[in-house]
């Protein structure tokens, strides 16, 4: 392909070249790669002041993305390279081999300067910021969206007496290097806390049922044993060993112990696509009395392996694109078979065969994608959300969080959560706290007042004309089908101007209250407790 460079791209080629020490800061799929290889080009083929070029990047990165993009430019004809990747074996038979460029992923750097001689003239760091193994903002919104959850998931189902298994399924280290708790502490902190709630006597005289943490990791179980918290009021276990081998047998033993009578969350937090089993989520709720999902869906991931095995060619500058989306090293996978176990159809061909005609983008591909993923979730699971997790404000979505139950009320605490979140993610972080007119929402769309009420309107047309309807059953309802374009506060609150206040006022529905007065008083609330209940129906 022949390379039209832009303006900013020649001239950070030549600030690369006029510089002996520097780095290239530029967002995604901006063409940070060929810009670096035009650069080595002149070094290594045209001036000749640079003689054998070390690339590090992550192990995906390295294996897939620099060939691809060597092999991909007519300028960049001449250049070499060995990937200096496996066994021990294979990486010194790389670096005997004669190239111009080594390219070796992350992992193996220590290796390469511990027991090989350097002989480098010039050293290439792609992605520097994951070498840094800090919390990074995406995860603080992922862990913001999980704990914010688990303290009134946890308090309700402590009321139920029926036992809990709270399984993290990708549990990590526990704590990050610089510090910040990771997810298996975030759900550590959140049992203790409802379990000091009830104490305090809001389940006063009931017996606390047991509650199971169960934390599976295979790379780092002995560092997430070191960093657990002394005082943890649960039933602490760290299973050493992968999610996909582990599971079906932990799930098992807990069935035979409690005879279905458990509750159960799952957060999947993968490393990749391949660990997803869609077969699995199935089973869940026919199993359990209650059964939750948090999956951390890496849509992009999914579609670059179904092009892959596919045979279809993404376009130009997507696949750079798609290479900085990854938080983790994505999984490769081997067959339509693979990709219809994890999405539990083969749905995703059809997607992927109108990305090959041009028929639409990637980014509508990926929507499209977790669209459908979601309808094959509704199969099992009544309520399902998403929310899509972006850098910035105009960026695709990095991965999206899936979120699955049967209950309404985990449906609305969820939906709340996640607006809570993407106020934070899109203010504080993309706009730099400049806020707009409306709140966004999580699709990154704005939404007035007025398209939220004919929204409600046509779904209380549509399927509570003629029958009541619970006020958070609604409201769940509302979100599974239109997605979360706003709060619960929004869609009813007495404190506030509300969806459903403005339709009771116009007369558009009928509202009853239980109790309907207190002391002699008609009652006007717009929330439902233990000693109150709201219903309403279309008219």
């Amino acid at each position: 392909m022949k390379y039209c460079a832009h303006d900013y791209q020649a001239y950070a080629t030549d600030f690369v070249l006029s510089h002996p020490y520097c780095g290239l800061i530029l967002d995604m799929g901006l063409g940070k790669s060929v810009i670096t290889l035009t650069a080595l080009w002149d070094l290594l083929l045209d001036s000749f002041d640079v003689g054998c070029v070390l690339v590090v990047a992550p192990k995906r990165v390295a294996e897939d993305t620099w060939p691809r993009e060597i092999a991909k430019w007519e300028h960049l004809k001449g250049l070499t390279y060995s990937l200096v990747m496996g066994s021990e074996k294979e990486r010194r038979a790389a670096l005997s081999r004669k190239a111009m460029i080594y390219i070796i992923n992350r992992e193996n750097v220590s290796w390469l300067v511990e027991h090989t001689t350097w002989r480098f003239d010039a050293l290439v760091i792609d992605e520097l910021s994951s070498f840094f193994k800090e919390k990074k903002v995406w995860s603080v919104v992922k862990d913001e969206l999980l704990g914010c959850y688990l303290v009134p998931y946890f308090s309700k189902l402590l009321s139920t007496r029926i036992p809990i298994l709270y399984v993290d399924c990708f549990a990590g280290k526990g704590k990050f290097d610089d510090g910040k708790n990771g997810s298996p502490l975030v759900a550590i902190e959140c049992l203790n806390r409802s379990l000091d709630i009830s104490a305090n006597g809001i389940n006063n005289g009931m017996q606390v049922p047991e509650v199971f943490l169960r934390f599976i990791e295979l790379h780092h179980a002995d560092a997430l044993k070191q960093n657990l918290p002394d005082g943890c009021k649960g039933k602490i276990e760290v299973i050493d060993g992968a999610f996909e081998d582990e599971i079906v047998g932990l799930l098992r033993n807990f069935v035979q112990r409690y005879n279905k009578r458990l509750n159960v969350f799952l957060y999947i937090d993968p490393y990749g696509i391949k660990a997803l089993n869609m077969h699995l989520f199935h089973q869940l709720p026919e199993v359990f009395s209650s059964a939750e999902l948090l999956i951390n869906l890496n849509s992009f991931g999914f579609l670059r392996e179904a092009l892959r095995v596919r045979k279809i060619a993404l376009r130009e500058n997507e696949d750079e694109l798609l290479s900085e989306l990854d938080e983790y090293e994505p999984s490769i996978m081997q067959s339509v078979e693979d990709l219809n176990r994890i999405a539990g159809g083969d749905y995703w061909q059809e997607i992927v065969d109108k990305y090959k005609t041009n028929a639409i983008d990637i980014s509508a591909a990926e929507k499209q994608f977790a669209e459908e993923y979601k309808m094959v979730l509704r199969k099992k699971f009544r309520y399902v959300l998403d929310m899509p997790i972006r850098l910035h404000a105009a960026n695709k979505p990095k991965y999206r969080m899936v979120y699955a139950t049967n209950h309404p009320d985990g449906c609305v605490l969820m939906a709340d959560n996640i607006s809570r979140r993407t106020e934070y993610l899109v203010i504080d972080i993309q706009q730099r706290g400049q806020l707009s007119l409306f709140p966004p929402t999580a699709e990154n769309s704005f939404i007035s007042p007025e398209t939220i009420d004919n929204q409600m309107r046509t779904l209380i047309q549509r399927k509570y004309k003629s029958q009541a309807v619970s006020l958070s059953k609604l409201q769940a309802d509302f979100f599974d089908t239109y997605g979360v374009v706003c709060s619960s506060k929004e869609l009813s609150s007495g404190k506030k101007v509300s969806s459903l206040k403005r339709l009771e006022k116009n007369g558009e529905i009928e509202v009853e209250r239980m109790p309907s007065e207190r002391n002699g008083t008609p009652t006007r609330f717009w929330s439902e407790q233990k000693d109150q209940k709201v219903t309403i129906k279309g008219k």
